[in-house]
């Protein structure tokens, strides 16, 4: 945000509000992972067809996005390997 722009109580205490929980997210990655396991477990059995939107919507992403990833990684890795030897 620019220096000009003059934020209202409320713009700042939600901003500020945004900043303590991320930071309380990273402190504390242990509740995080028993909180999100517990959100996940009511899901799949309250919602069983929005547990698998959301098992579909990870599936997609791995298939288009980790895995290309992690593949141009690996292929670079041995052509780094190989120029070196």
């Amino acid at each position: 945000m620019s220096e000009e722009q003059i934020l209202s109580v409320g713009e700042r205490f939600y901003i500020n509000h945004k900043a303590k929980v991320a930071k309380f997210q990273k402190e504390h990655p242990e509740k995080m992972r028993a909180k999100c396991k517990a959100y996940n477990e009511r899901i799949k059995e309250e919602r069983p067809e929005r547990y698998q939107e959301v098992l579909e919507q990870k599936r997609k992403y791995y298939n288009e996005v980790t895995k290309p990833k992690n593949e141009a990684k690996k292929k670079a890795l041995e052509q780094q390997k190989k120029t070196q030897n």
